[in-house]
Protein backbone atom coordinates (compact mmCIF):
# COMPACT_ATOMS: atom_id res chain seq x y z
CA UNK A 1 0.00 0.00 0.00
CA UNK A 2 1.33 3.85 -0.52
CA UNK A 3 2.96 5.14 2.10
CA UNK A 4 1.04 7.73 4.13
CA UNK A 5 4.12 9.82 4.40
CA UNK A 6 3.23 12.76 1.55
CA UNK A 7 5.46 15.03 0.01
CA UNK A 8 7.01 18.72 1.81
CA UNK A 9 10.26 19.32 -0.29
CA UNK A 10 10.54 21.94 -2.33
CA UNK A 11 9.24 25.62 -2.21
CA UNK A 12 8.37 26.47 1.98
CA UNK A 13 4.96 27.97 0.70
CA UNK A 14 3.57 25.84 -2.22
CA UNK A 15 0.33 26.44 -1.61
CA UNK A 16 0.61 30.44 -1.78
CA UNK A 17 2.81 29.90 -4.67
CA UNK A 18 -0.26 27.99 -6.68
CA UNK A 19 -2.24 30.62 -5.27
CA UNK A 20 -0.16 33.60 -7.20
CA UNK A 21 0.30 31.85 -10.14
CA UNK A 22 -3.44 30.53 -10.76
CA UNK A 23 -4.58 34.24 -9.60
CA UNK A 24 -6.97 32.63 -6.91
CA UNK A 25 -7.32 31.41 -3.65
CA UNK A 26 -10.25 28.71 -4.76
CA UNK A 27 -8.40 25.97 -5.77
CA UNK A 28 -9.83 22.82 -7.37
CA UNK A 29 -10.51 19.75 -4.60
CA UNK A 30 -11.60 16.37 -4.95
CA UNK A 31 -15.08 14.83 -4.48
CA UNK A 32 -16.17 13.97 -0.97
CA UNK A 33 -16.02 10.53 -2.15
CA UNK A 34 -12.78 10.66 -3.67
CA UNK A 35 -11.64 11.91 -0.11
CA UNK A 36 -13.19 9.18 1.70
CA UNK A 37 -11.99 6.43 -0.57
CA UNK A 38 -8.47 7.61 -0.53
CA UNK A 39 -8.60 7.74 3.42
CA UNK A 40 -10.08 4.11 3.31
CA UNK A 41 -7.49 2.56 1.28
CA UNK A 42 -4.68 4.24 3.07
CA UNK A 43 -5.65 2.49 6.59
CA UNK A 44 -3.41 -0.31 6.63
CA UNK A 45 -6.74 -1.95 8.65
CA UNK A 46 -8.96 -1.77 5.95
CA UNK A 47 -10.59 -4.58 4.11
CA UNK A 48 -11.91 -4.67 0.37
CA UNK A 49 -15.73 -4.29 1.59
CA UNK A 50 -14.47 -0.83 3.14
CA UNK A 51 -12.94 0.00 0.06
CA UNK A 52 -16.87 -1.17 -1.43
CA UNK A 53 -18.26 0.90 1.27
CA UNK A 54 -16.80 4.04 0.57
CA UNK A 55 -17.63 3.75 -3.15
CA UNK A 56 -20.78 3.02 -2.75
CA UNK A 57 -22.70 6.51 -2.88
CA UNK A 58 -20.49 7.18 -6.71
CA UNK A 59 -21.59 4.67 -9.32
CA UNK A 60 -20.29 6.17 -11.68
CA UNK A 61 -16.48 6.45 -9.73
CA UNK A 62 -17.38 2.25 -9.48
CA UNK A 63 -17.95 1.60 -12.85
CA UNK A 64 -14.78 3.80 -13.98
CA UNK A 65 -12.56 1.02 -11.66
CA UNK A 66 -14.07 -1.51 -12.90
CA UNK A 67 -13.56 -1.14 -16.41
CA UNK A 68 -10.13 0.04 -15.52
CA UNK A 69 -9.33 -3.13 -14.03
CA UNK A 70 -10.79 -5.19 -16.86
CA UNK A 71 -8.81 -3.28 -19.44
CA UNK A 72 -5.88 -5.25 -21.32
CA UNK A 73 -3.38 -3.37 -18.91
CA UNK A 74 -4.35 -5.93 -16.69
CA UNK A 75 -5.90 -8.40 -18.15
CA UNK A 76 -7.54 -10.50 -15.72
CA UNK A 77 -8.26 -14.16 -16.54
CA UNK A 78 -11.40 -13.83 -15.92
CA UNK A 79 -14.36 -10.51 -15.61
CA UNK A 80 -14.06 -8.73 -12.31
CA UNK A 81 -17.76 -7.33 -11.46
CA UNK A 82 -16.70 -5.90 -7.58
CA UNK A 83 -14.29 -3.88 -5.90
CA UNK A 84 -13.45 -6.96 -3.84
CA UNK A 85 -12.66 -8.75 -6.94
CA UNK A 86 -11.03 -5.46 -8.01
CA UNK A 87 -8.47 -5.53 -5.23
CA UNK A 88 -7.77 -9.10 -5.27
CA UNK A 89 -6.71 -8.24 -8.87
CA UNK A 90 -4.90 -5.40 -8.85
CA UNK A 91 -3.83 -4.56 -5.27
CA UNK A 92 -4.24 -1.81 -2.86
CA UNK A 93 -1.70 0.61 -4.55
CA UNK A 94 -2.99 0.16 -8.00
CA UNK A 95 -6.41 1.18 -6.75
CA UNK A 96 -5.23 3.86 -4.90
CA UNK A 97 -3.81 4.69 -8.38
CA UNK A 98 -7.02 4.45 -9.97
CA UNK A 99 -9.10 6.74 -7.78
CA UNK A 100 -6.76 9.37 -7.48
CA UNK A 101 -6.38 9.38 -11.33
CA UNK A 102 -10.41 9.36 -11.53
CA UNK A 103 -10.02 12.74 -9.06
CA UNK A 104 -7.87 14.68 -11.16
CA UNK A 105 -9.87 14.24 -14.00
CA UNK A 106 -12.88 15.44 -12.07
CA UNK A 107 -10.70 18.23 -10.70
CA UNK A 108 -9.70 19.76 -13.75
CA UNK A 109 -11.51 22.14 -16.41
CA UNK A 110 -13.28 20.33 -18.98
CA UNK A 111 -14.87 23.74 -21.12
CA UNK A 112 -12.33 24.05 -24.07
CA UNK A 113 -10.15 27.09 -23.73
CA UNK A 114 -7.55 28.84 -26.30
CA UNK A 115 -5.01 26.19 -26.55
CA UNK A 116 -6.41 23.49 -24.50
CA UNK A 117 -9.06 20.96 -25.43
CA UNK A 118 -10.45 18.60 -23.20
CA UNK A 119 -10.86 14.88 -25.06
CA UNK A 120 -7.24 15.77 -27.02
CA UNK A 121 -5.67 16.38 -23.56
CA UNK A 122 -6.90 12.87 -22.13
CA UNK A 123 -6.51 10.67 -25.16
CA UNK A 124 -2.40 12.06 -25.13
CA UNK A 125 -2.63 11.48 -21.54
CA UNK A 126 -4.04 7.79 -21.70
CA UNK A 127 -1.78 7.19 -24.36
CA UNK A 128 1.48 8.33 -21.88
CA UNK A 129 -0.30 6.18 -19.17
CA UNK A 130 -0.07 3.00 -20.91
CA UNK A 131 3.13 3.54 -22.69
CA UNK A 132 4.77 4.12 -18.96
CA UNK A 133 3.12 1.09 -17.74
CA UNK A 134 4.13 -1.13 -20.56
CA UNK A 135 7.72 -0.28 -20.37
CA UNK A 136 7.72 -0.30 -16.53
CA UNK A 137 6.44 -3.85 -17.23
CA UNK A 138 9.62 -4.41 -19.01
CA UNK A 139 12.27 -2.53 -17.10
CA UNK A 140 11.09 -2.32 -13.57
CA UNK A 141 7.66 -3.98 -12.95
CA UNK A 142 7.47 -2.96 -8.98
CA UNK A 143 7.16 0.54 -10.74
CA UNK A 144 4.34 -0.21 -13.25
CA UNK A 145 1.14 1.29 -11.48
CA UNK A 146 2.88 4.01 -10.24
CA UNK A 147 4.38 4.81 -13.91
CA UNK A 148 0.79 4.36 -15.00
CA UNK A 149 -0.65 7.32 -12.57
CA UNK A 150 2.48 9.70 -13.25
CA UNK A 151 1.99 9.21 -17.27
CA UNK A 152 -1.76 9.95 -17.00
CA UNK A 153 -1.39 13.58 -14.42
CA UNK A 154 2.23 14.58 -15.38
CA UNK A 155 0.73 17.56 -17.99
CA UNK A 156 -2.19 17.97 -14.75
CA UNK A 157 -1.29 21.26 -13.94
CA UNK A 158 -1.58 22.98 -17.96
CA UNK A 159 -5.93 22.64 -18.21
CA UNK A 160 -5.49 24.59 -14.85
CA UNK A 161 -3.11 27.18 -15.99
CA UNK A 162 -4.59 27.09 -19.05
CA UNK A 163 -8.49 28.35 -17.42
CA UNK A 164 -6.75 30.91 -15.35
CA UNK A 165 -4.34 32.55 -17.33
CA UNK A 166 -4.86 34.28 -20.77
CA UNK A 167 -0.93 34.51 -20.70
CA UNK A 168 -0.55 31.07 -20.56
CA UNK A 169 -2.87 30.44 -23.82
CA UNK A 170 -0.51 31.67 -26.26
CA UNK A 171 2.77 29.13 -24.75
CA UNK A 172 0.52 26.47 -25.28
CA UNK A 173 -1.07 27.07 -29.02
CA UNK A 174 2.95 27.47 -30.03
CA UNK A 175 4.09 24.25 -28.85
CA UNK A 176 1.34 22.10 -30.14
CA UNK A 177 2.28 24.01 -33.23
CA UNK A 178 5.77 22.31 -33.42
CA UNK A 179 7.33 24.70 -30.71
CA UNK A 180 9.94 23.77 -28.38
CA UNK A 181 9.68 21.23 -25.35
CA UNK A 182 6.64 22.97 -22.85
CA UNK A 183 8.66 23.81 -19.67
CA UNK A 184 11.45 25.43 -21.79
CA UNK A 185 8.56 27.73 -23.60
CA UNK A 186 7.51 27.91 -20.26
CA UNK A 187 10.81 28.82 -18.31
CA UNK A 188 11.43 31.69 -21.23
CA UNK A 189 7.67 33.16 -20.62
CA UNK A 190 7.23 32.72 -16.85
CA UNK A 191 9.28 32.23 -13.72
CA UNK A 192 7.41 28.93 -13.69
CA UNK A 193 7.23 25.68 -15.28
CA UNK A 194 4.22 22.95 -15.39
CA UNK A 195 6.43 20.77 -13.78
CA UNK A 196 7.09 22.89 -10.80
CA UNK A 197 3.10 24.03 -10.88
CA UNK A 198 2.37 20.15 -10.71
CA UNK A 199 4.81 19.92 -7.74
CA UNK A 200 2.68 22.32 -6.02
CA UNK A 201 -0.54 20.86 -6.69
CA UNK A 202 0.97 17.50 -5.52
CA UNK A 203 1.27 19.38 -2.40
CA UNK A 204 -2.11 20.93 -2.40
CA UNK A 205 -3.77 17.44 -3.04
CA UNK A 206 -1.31 15.19 -0.44
CA UNK A 207 -0.21 13.02 -3.12
CA UNK A 208 1.73 10.29 -2.44
CA UNK A 209 5.82 11.45 -1.98
CA UNK A 210 7.01 8.45 -4.70
CA UNK A 211 4.04 9.73 -7.10
CA UNK A 212 4.47 13.52 -6.54
CA UNK A 213 8.68 12.67 -7.19
CA UNK A 214 7.76 11.19 -10.47
CA UNK A 215 5.42 14.70 -11.98
CA UNK A 216 7.63 16.87 -11.05
CA UNK A 217 10.38 15.41 -12.47
CA UNK A 218 9.36 14.00 -15.97
CA UNK A 219 11.22 16.03 -17.88
CA UNK A 220 14.60 15.96 -15.74
CA UNK A 221 16.61 12.74 -16.75
CA UNK A 222 18.74 13.34 -13.52
CA UNK A 223 16.23 12.73 -11.14
CA UNK A 224 17.07 9.26 -10.28
CA UNK A 225 13.59 9.19 -8.58
CA UNK A 226 11.63 8.90 -11.65
CA UNK A 227 10.74 5.76 -12.79
CA UNK A 228 12.13 5.12 -16.41
CA UNK A 229 8.75 4.15 -17.65
CA UNK A 230 7.65 7.67 -17.17
CA UNK A 231 11.08 9.30 -18.39
CA UNK A 232 10.26 6.96 -21.55
CA UNK A 233 6.63 7.89 -22.41
CA UNK A 234 7.21 11.56 -20.97
CA UNK A 235 8.14 13.43 -24.37
CA UNK A 236 4.91 12.05 -25.89
CA UNK A 237 2.25 14.81 -26.56
CA UNK A 238 -0.99 15.84 -27.54
CA UNK A 239 0.28 17.06 -31.32
CA UNK A 240 3.20 15.22 -32.05
CA UNK A 241 6.33 15.84 -34.43
CA UNK A 242 6.74 12.34 -36.43
CA UNK A 243 10.68 12.25 -35.24
CA UNK A 244 8.82 11.96 -31.14
CA UNK A 245 8.28 8.37 -31.52
CA UNK A 246 11.63 7.51 -32.97
CA UNK A 247 13.27 9.20 -30.60
CA UNK A 248 11.33 7.57 -27.88
CA UNK A 249 12.19 4.25 -29.59
CA UNK A 250 16.21 5.58 -29.71
CA UNK A 251 16.13 5.94 -25.97
CA UNK A 252 14.99 2.75 -25.03
CA UNK A 253 17.58 1.16 -27.02
CA UNK A 254 20.30 3.54 -25.69
CA UNK A 255 19.36 4.28 -22.51
CA UNK A 256 17.86 1.13 -21.09
CA UNK A 257 19.06 -1.62 -23.68
CA UNK A 258 15.81 -2.68 -25.28
CA UNK A 259 15.89 -4.14 -28.77
CA UNK A 260 14.59 -1.75 -31.29
CA UNK A 261 11.85 -4.07 -32.26
CA UNK A 262 11.23 -4.68 -28.87
CA UNK A 263 10.38 -0.66 -27.84
CA UNK A 264 8.38 -0.65 -31.28
CA UNK A 265 6.41 -3.63 -30.10
CA UNK A 266 5.54 -1.86 -26.63
CA UNK A 267 4.44 1.13 -28.23
CA UNK A 268 2.07 -0.70 -30.83
CA UNK A 269 0.67 -2.40 -28.21
CA UNK A 270 -0.11 -0.16 -25.08
CA UNK A 271 -1.37 2.61 -28.03
CA UNK A 272 -4.25 0.47 -28.63
CA UNK A 273 -4.76 0.07 -24.81
CA UNK A 274 -4.76 3.64 -24.59
CA UNK A 275 -7.96 4.23 -27.20
CA UNK A 276 -9.51 1.75 -24.15
CA UNK A 277 -8.27 3.62 -21.51
CA UNK A 278 -8.81 7.34 -22.64
CA UNK A 279 -13.06 6.65 -22.82
CA UNK A 280 -12.89 6.69 -19.44
CA UNK A 281 -11.41 10.01 -18.37
CA UNK A 282 -13.37 12.09 -21.66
Amino acid sequence: MVSLRFRKKGTADPEGELVSVLGTSDLPTFPAVVLRTLEVLRRPESSAADVAAALADDPGLTVRLLRLVNSAGFNPSRPVNSVHQAVAVAGYGAIESMVLSVGVTRALPRAPIDGYDHARFWRAASRRATVARAFAAELHPPTASLSFTAGLLQDMAVPLLAAAREDYRPVLEEWHGGGEDLHRLEQETFDWTHCRVATWLCDHWELPPSLAEAISGHHFDHDSETPPGVLLAAPLREVEPASVRDNVVTRAVEEYGLSADQAVAILDDAEVEAAEVATLFL
